[in-house]
């Protein structure tokens, strides 16, 4: 049995009251803004925030695995 939309919609409000305070905007804000900040967490894509394959390459993890 999967879940449904009431699921899903249980989850996005709780990472919406959850990251209600990200970045210091208040938590008053509009739902648009708090729909935002709950679906793109992180700030950017710089080399410090974003994906680290496509910034430093392959995990030592994943170098030691290959043949």
């Amino acid at each position: 049995m999967g879940r449904g939309r009431a699921w899903v919609r249980h989850q996005a409000e709780r990472l919406k009251h959850k990251r209600g305070s990200y970045r210091g905007i208040p938590a008053d804000a509009s739902p648009r803004v708090r729909g935002v900040r709950a679906r793109t967490p992180k700030r950017c894509s710089c080399w410090m925030c974003g994906h680290q394959r496509k910034h430093h390459g392959k995990t030592i993890q994943e170098r030691r695995a290959e043949p």
